[in-house]
């Protein structure tokens, strides 16, 4: 499963309070328009506070109700038992999605909209996890996550450590999640294989690894200070999508059939 990536970060939103906006960028010593990049290490804390700030809440969120598809047997049953809610949550984040980006200036209609996406992203990983679990593969569940962390956490460090700017990998990216997804569409179709499907998973991880440094080097680079929203979203996706490409791949494997 993979999302469609949010477009380029785009420094003119205003998310927040005018007066608030007038006030950090006049001490941060940057205009509307510029990257947070250019301002001072206040404006530059202050954003990265944001951005990881909303990225944490949302992951607990959805850690938090995994655990609850999974570990609860009358919750794991009935998600397990109504495939339309999947099918409404699968598409619901998109709808949310472009509502992020028509009314990233609004408050707090924005951040309703941010609860609504992340709540049907929970809700599907959910179920996935569920679905896991009820196959015998709880233990896999634990070693994606591990592993989505201290890659995430590794990628991370490095890009803030050294400064580094990955914005040149966007378009090779971009293409290879075009390619990735014509290929999932593909694979309803026609049948691969065990090798095609585990090549599948693992290109589908190593794309997101690379969107990983891609998107934190843009929130550094090149966000203006009013983008966390889009940024902590943007970080979401590459963290879920990781998740659930590695996910895949463990099960097969260790010896796991197609589901």
């Amino acid at each position: 499963m993979s999302l469609l990536k949010p477009g380029q970060p785009t420094s003119t939103s205003t998310l927040q309070p005018a007066q608030e906006y007038d006030v950090e960028v006049n001490s941060g010593g940057i205009s509307r328009g510029q990257p947070v990049y250019e301002g001072s290490q206040i404006v530059k804390a202050g954003f990265i506070r944001k951005v990881y700030g909303i990225l944490a809440i949302q992951l607990l969120f959805t850690v938090a109700g995994a655990c609850t598809c999974m570990f609860s047997e009358s919750i794991r049953a009935s998600v397990l038992g109504t495939p339309s809610m999947l099918m409404v949550a699968s598409i619901a984040p998109f709808g949310f999605l472009l509502g992020l980006y028509c009314y990233k200036d609004k408050h707090p209609v924005n951040l309703v909209l941010l609860g609504g996406f992340t709540l049907c992203m929970t809700y599907t990983v959910g179920v996935v996890c569920a679905a896991y679990y009820e196959g015998g593969y709880g233990l896999i569940v634990l070693q994606a996550l591990i592993l989505t962390a201290s890659v995430f956490a590794s990628l991370t460090t490095y890009v803030m450590v050294t400064k580094k700017d990955f914005s040149w990998m966007g378009g090779a990216l971009f293409s290879g999640l075009i390619i990735l997804i014509i290929w999932g569409f593909m694979n309803s179709f026609f049948d691969f294989g065990l090798g095609g499907r585990m090549v599948f998973s693992l290109v589908g991880a190593l794309i997101f690894v690379g969107y990983i440094l891609y998107d934190t080097s843009l929130i550094i680079h090149h966000f203006g200070p009013d983008d966390y929203i889009i940024a902590a979203v943007t970080l979401y996706l590459d963290i879920i999508n990781l998740f659930l490409y590695l996910l895949e791949l463990l099960r097969m494997l260790q010896g796991g059939s197609s589901q």
